[in-house]
This record gives structure tokens, C-alpha cells and sequence, in this order.
């Protein structure tokens, strides 16, 4: 465990827990540091199939920590690697899930909508929190929130500092699936183990395309589609998927 961050793995679930309780898992000068480099070394690590991000105690993560950012936010160089952990949680080959078990502020609200996968406990609270502070937002929140819940509703909370709960979030479409706090943690193991079990080479191209298609045209989409479908089906996994399904058995992919 480095510095206010629990690692753990579990058949290739790699769960990385903010571990500050007392300060509601806020993002201390350790943890900013920390966390993009952890994420780094979970992308890099190929016994790892899917990382999870929550936190420990009571909340997810109540974002930067007030007292040290009393003192300044740092330069821009600094910021930017700090803020590499978005990147990560977005452009991994491997899924990501943050698994938001309580109250998601600030960069803890913009971390959790970087995560491929947002699953929420009902006693989970989402608000961004900027606006109380004079502060814009960070960690990619101006690009995802949007695109998650449309321009109006992203204002409400950006400028307006609404704070939405687990049923709101689900509704809107901020998170993907809520479940019961009393049997969260049983919830995410077995969301996590479903990512980790699928196919490695596949997924990677499936991020890829689904990020391109974004912001490319149909043609460019369609000729990466139809490279990515050539390339795998020359796999071994391909090749163990066609005999799963004959066989009527769960795949046991590899990522080769």
C-alpha cells in the first residue's frame, strides 16, 4: 500500500481504494502523485484484465484536499501530470470501473466519470463542487460530463452546484447500474470479474474505436472497424471463442 492508497489484486482485478477515511479519501499532495502512477504500472502490468477505483470508509472521494490547495494548485506541469490519472482511467487498454460507494466530489467527481463503467451504491452522492470554490473543474470533467448527460444538465452541476443522488445519476445517465450499499462490495467484485474475463485484445480495440468514433468521420470508423475485425479474428482468442460457443462452455480468453 503506498501512501494513502490500497492495491490490491484478485483474478486479475486489480482495485485500487482511496485510503484516507478521515478526510473523506480527499486528494492529498501523496495521493495526487500516487494514484496516475499506480494506474500506470495497472495498464502496464499484463496479469492485470480490468482495474477498479473507489474508496475506502464512507465516501468515494470528496476531491482535492481544501488545506492544500489553500496554499496554490501548483504549475501547469505539475497539474498536467497529476491529471495523467484521467487519462489512464479513459485510454487503458483494459477496462476500468470506478466503483463509487458513497459521496464523489470535485476531482473525485471528475475522476469517477473518466472510468469506462460508473457503478454507484444508493448511498453514493455526486456533485462537482467547483462552483462553491470559484474553481472551473479538472481531470477531463468539461469533456466527459457533457457527453454523459448532455450540455443543460452539465451546467446545473457545474455552474449551479446541484448535487444528484444514486437514482438521479442512474436516470440521467451519469452512472451505468446502482446497487444496494449493504451488498456493494459483492456487486463490484462480480462487475469487475465479468470485465476481466473478457478478451484483452479485443477490448483494447473496442476502447480504441469507440474513442476515435468521437470525433472521426463514419468512413474513418468503418475502416478501423474493419481492420480491428481482420487483425483479431487471426487470434487465439478468436479461435477459443468459436470453441466456447460450440462447446456451450465460458470462454477462457488469453489475449494472444
Amino acid at each position: 500500500m503506498t501512501q494513502g492508497l490500497e492495491i490490491t489484486d484478485q483474478g486479475g482485478v486489480r482495485t485500487l481504494a482511496l485510503n484516507r477515511p478521515e478526510r473523506r479519501n480527499a486528494l492529498d499532495a501523496e495521493l495526487l502523485d500516487n494514484l496516475p502512477a499506480e494506474l500506470e504500472r495497472a495498464a502496464d502490468d499484463p496479469s492485470v484484465r480490468a482495474v477498479v477505483l473507489t474508496g475506502r470508509g464512507g465516501a468515494f472521494c470528496a476531491g482535492g484536499d481544501l488545506e492544500l490547495m489553500a496554499g496554490g494548485v501548483g504549475d501547469l506541469e505539475q497539474g498536467l501530470a497529476r491529471e495523467r490519472a484521467a487519462t489512464l482511467l479513459r485510454e487503458m487498454t483494459k477496462p476500468t470501473l470506478a466503483a463509487v460507494n458513497g459521496p464523489a466530489a470535485g476531482a473525485g467527481f471528475s475522476l469517477a466519470l473518466a472510468a469506462d463503467f460508473r457503478l454507484a451504491s444508493t448511498a453514493a452522492r455526486f456533485t462537482p463542487g467547483f462552483p462553491a470554490v470559484a474553481l472551473c473543474g479538472d481531470y477531463g470533467v468539461s469533456y466527459h460530463l457533457p457527453r454523459l448527460v448532455g450540455r443543460e444538465q452539465a451546467l446545473h452541476l457545474l455552474l449551479l452546484g446541484e448535487t444528484w443522488d444514486a437514482d438521479t445519476a442512474l436516470r440521467r445517465g451519469l452512472v451505468g447500474a446502482v446497487a444496494d450499499a449493504d451488498g456493494f462490495e459483492a456487486e463490484v467484485a462480480a462487475f469487475a470479474e465479468r470485465l476481466a474475463a473478457l478478451a484483452p485484445l479485443a477490448v483494447a480495440r473496442v476502447k480504441a474505436n469507440v474513442a476515435v468514433a468521437e470525433q472521426a468521420d463514419f468512413a474513418a470508423v468503418l475502416h478501423r472497424e474493419a481492420e480491428g475485425m481482420i487483425a483479431l479474428a487471426e487470434t487465439d482468442d478468436f479461435k477459443e471463442g468459436l470453441a466456447a460457443f460450440a462447446e456451450r462452455r465460458p470462454p477462457r480468453f488469453r489475449g494472444r
